[in-house]
Parts: C-alpha cells; sequence; structure tokens
C-alpha cells in the first residue's frame, strides 16, 4: 500500500498569556463588584420589603401573596449571586490557595448538583502555595474539566486528585469520571488540533497548561474519562551564603 501524504496540521493561533491575564482579571472584576456592590444592593431591597411586611394587615390578599414572591425572589437572587461570583474568581483561592478553594468548589457542586464527588490532595499540595498564576491554571482546569463531567459524561460520580508528581518537580491534577466518554469527533478534534472542541472547553484547558509550560492529555473509552494536567512547579531559590 501507498503510503500516504502526510497532512500539514492547520496553523492556529494561541492566545497569548497576555490574554488570558485580561479574562482573569475581568473575571475578578466583574465578581468583586457582584460581591460588593450588587449583594449590597439586594440586601438593602430585602430589608425594605421585610419593612413593608411588617404592615402587611394592611394589604391586600393579592399585594401579601406578591410580596411573600418578591422576599422569595431576592433570597434567590443573593444566593445564585453568591455562587456565579464564587465560580468567577473565588475568594479563597487568592487568600488561602488552590486546596482551599478546590475543596469549597466541590462542596458547592455536591450540593448543587447532587454529584458524588472526592478531592484527594497529597501533604505537598495542602501546605505549599504556589505561584498565582498556576493555582489560577489548576483551579480553572478543574472548573471545566468538572462542568463536562456534569453536563456531558452522565456520570453520577468522579474523582479528583491534586498533588506533587512522583520523582518531579510538577504539580498534577487529574479529573477521573465514570460516563460515557468523549465522543469520537471531539477525540478527533483534539488530536488534529481544530478548536471544534471547544464545546467541552478541552481546548480551552489544554492552551492555559501550554501557556504555562505544561502538558494536557484526555484518556477516553466506554467505562469514562480522564483528564490529566501537568504543570511544571517552580524552582525553589537556594538561600545567599551568609557574609
Amino acid at each position: 500500500m501507498a503510503d500516504m501524504p502526510s497532512r500539514k496540521r492547520p496553523e492556529r493561533r494561541r492566545p497569548s498569556e497576555h490574554i488570558w491575564n485580561l479574562e482573569e482579571e475581568d473575571r475578578r472584576h466583574i465578581a468583586l463588584k457582584l460581591r460588593e456592590s450588587t449583594s449590597q444592593e439586594l440586601v438593602a431591597l430585602k430589608m425594605n420589603l421585610g419593612v413593608i411586611k411588617q404592615s402587611d394587615a394592611r394589604l391586600g390578599p393579592q399585594a401579601t401573596k406578591a410580596l411573600a414572591e418578591c422576599l422569595t425572589l431576592a433570597d434567590e437572587c443573593a444566593h445564585e449571586i453568591h455562587s456565579f461570583s464564587h465560580w468567577l474568581y473565588p475568594p479563597l483561592l487568592e487568600e488561602f490557595g488552590l486546596f482551599s478553594a478546590l475543596r469549597r468548589y466541590l462542596e458547592g457542586l455536591r450540593k448543587r448538583c447532587g454529584l458524588r464527588l472526592q478531592l484527594t490532595v497529597d501533604d505537598y499540595m495542602q501546605r505549599e502555595r504556589l505561584p498565582k498564576k498556576l493555582e489560577t491554571v489548576l483551579f480553572r482546569v478543574a472548573q471545566e474539566g468538572l462542568s463536562n463531567v456534569r453536563l456531558h459524561s452522565g456520570s453520577a460520580a468522579a474523582e479528583v486528585e491534586l498533588q506533587r508528581a512522583a520523582n518531579t518537580r510538577e504539580a498534577l491534577l487529574r479529573i477521573r469520571d465514570h460516563g460515557c466518554g468523549v465522543p469520537a469527533k471531539v477525540m478527533r478534534a483534539i488530536e488534529t488540533g481544530r478548536t471544534a472542541a471547544s464545546g467541552y472547553g478541552i481546548f480551552g484547558m489544554t492552551e492555559r497548561v501550554r501557556q504555562m509550560g505544561g502538558t494536557f492529555r484526555v484518556e477516553t473509552s466506554k467505562q469514562g474519562t480522564i483528564l490529566t494536567a501537568t504543570l511544571p512547579l517552580p524552582t525553589k531559590r537556594k538561600s545567599a551564603p551568609a557574609r
């Protein structure tokens, strides 16, 4: 059989690190705006509605019902804003680091979506703070990967593992589900580098990891999917010798 002519992969533009930084800054700005401004306005709204409710004896049945519905809607809006702002830019990530942010994020997913989620983090990752950009990329990969579990896999459970890879200076994040696997056409798009895989967020995850000098791997079958991101850890600086 004659050799098939080699096909040159289509050239694609990789988003620059500058664009990722702008995106994260936008997320942070919007999240802070929601938490510090919109949430406070909702609190004031609920207080005013509470004042009106205290005089509901003078309101008709229809107005009383509408007031109760407004209070319920205000509570739901406050909850949604809280959840969305933490999804955009979790304050724990900046204040306490990746381990705390991941743990809280999984707790929220368990409550909202009913997924059975297990988080395993080794001692190093629980103890050490990583550079801000590295923690942010790992957190975003976890978010996108778990979104795929929830929206596409059909799996009711997933395991998230965060550790320092054995005998290397690398951080390893692995997400495993037990669902239907990634469709063949999406896998082909991943293998050829086409953005058709972006519906699963895989293109974005791959690019984020590559920007940090790491690797991103997808393994899939009818028994489930494993996403693995591996990123280099910073080299610790040696202390200057005492004079």
